[in-house]
């Protein structure tokens, strides 16, 4: 009787909402902060490490999507998403183990892809959930921050086998969340299971000119963010920071983001998603500048600090709120998986290309062309046509 009863208060508690984004942000920390510095370290050379890492991206062109919809179609994303973790999790515990550049290629492709596909569900989740968004999503960035920490520690002291348990564990705790979540039919928090979504598919969607757009906007921003999440690490230890300290640097910069996310009820429902859009494309561009400006350690760390996280945090909200003013609402789950595979795409042609840069010119030349890529992409944003129909953060 006791055992039922704790099972029936975990149900759809805040605690399995807080355990899904604390340690699925862990996971997401460890391998955003020291992934390119861990590749690099065990022989690979920065194209190959850029290829290894834009594996993520061409796997999940394919399995992104494919994840978004099944979780429309079953009605189910909970059970597909702890699936897309237990195999992870397996796959974690295999990468020290290996040094081949096609191994390598093929674990980080399904590890990062049954990763980033879980993200857009924990972040519908939120957003549908009894709890408010900010107070939710708050744990990702406690998560992250530790994932960040812990695994600059882990790549400094330990071998690596230290570090790849770590994600496992986090992926399996992951889990233990999901189970928390309850079924769609238990509770307001669920996709439209009365719609019938036999003709939904990526093509019908796309059908849509903003949203078009909007794809073309992620592909060019989001692979940039993820140029930028490689590139970061390499430009603070080519100043002589210690890979610990690196990992405290990005640490501190995803805790910065803690009140934008505490009060985003305050303002992401307060501004068109259109404005929203335009304000990260200025960050994104003051931060890119300011690392090709940087000439002293104090002013790379300051900028990684200042902007680094927000920006990449306000696209993820930004992603979410356009997507639920452009499309209906028994498509938004399909719409974010599909906006995260463009946002793929774009990681693996700008990683690469970046990778190819980087050996060729100083990280900071290549910082000075990201940053008049966005501002590339801002005359792209100016004439997006968004509405602001449905409060997504309250």
């Amino acid at each position: 009787m006791e055992k039922k009863n704790i099972w029936k208060r975990w149900k759809g508690s805040y605690a399995s909402y807080v355990m899904i984004f604390f340690f699925t942000y862990i996971m997401t920390g460890s391998l955003a902060s020291v992934l390119s510095v861990y590749l690099t370290g065990i022989g690979k050379s920065v194209s190959q490490m850029s290829l290894i890492v834009s594996a993520s991206g061409i796997f999940g062109l394919g399995i992104v999507p494919l994840a978004g919809y099944l979780c429309d179609r079953l009605q189910n994303p909970r059970l597909i998403c702890m699936i897309l973790l237990i195999c992870m999790g397996g796959l974690a515990l295999i990468y020290p183990r290996c040094q081949a550049v096609w191994a390598l290629f093929l674990l980080q492709g399904f590890i990062g892809s049954f990763l980033n596909a879980t993200l857009p569900v924990s972040e519908q989740l939120a957003a549908s959930s009894p709890y408010r968004y900010g107070i939710l999503r708050v744990w990702g960035t406690f998560g992250f921050a530790l994932g960040a920490q812990a695994a600059g520690i882990a790549v400094e002291r330990f071998p690596s086998v230290v570090l790849f348990s770590m994600i496992a564990v986090s992926g399996l705790l992951a889990v233990a969340g999901y189970l928390g979540v309850v079924e769609n039919n238990e509770d307001p928090m669920k996709y439209a299971k009365a719609k019938d979504l036999s003709g939904l598919s990526s093509s019908s969607i796309l059908r849509s000119p903003s949203f078009a757009l909007y794809l073309v906007i992620s592909f060019l921003l989001s692979g940039c963010a993820s140029l930028n999440s490689s590139c970061v690490p390499l430009m603070l230890t080519g100043f002589g920071i210690p890979m610990g300290a690196v990992g405290t640097v990005l640490s501190i910069s995803t805790l910065v983001e803690i009140p934008m996310l505490l009060f985003s009820n305050r303002f992401m429902d307060s501004f068109s998603a259109k404005s929203l859009l335009v304000i990260t494309t200025v960050i994104f561009t003051a931060q890119f500048s300011l690392y090709a400006l940087a000439g002293a350690p104090w002013a790379a760390v300051s900028t990684v600090i200042l902007l680094k996280a927000v920006a990449s945090t306000l696209m993820m909200m930004v992603n979410l709120k356009t997507v639920r003013n452009l499309l209906p609402p028994e498509a938004a789950t399909l719409g974010l998986a599909v906006v995260s595979a463009c946002s793929s795409l774009g990681a693996i042609v700008i990683q690469n290309l970046g990778g190819l840069a980087m050996e060729a010119f100083q990280i900071r030349a290549l910082y000075m062309a990201m940053a008049a890529l966005t501002v590339f992409v801002l005359t792209l944003a100016l004439p997006l046509r968004v509405g602001n129909r449905e409060k997504v953060f309250g």
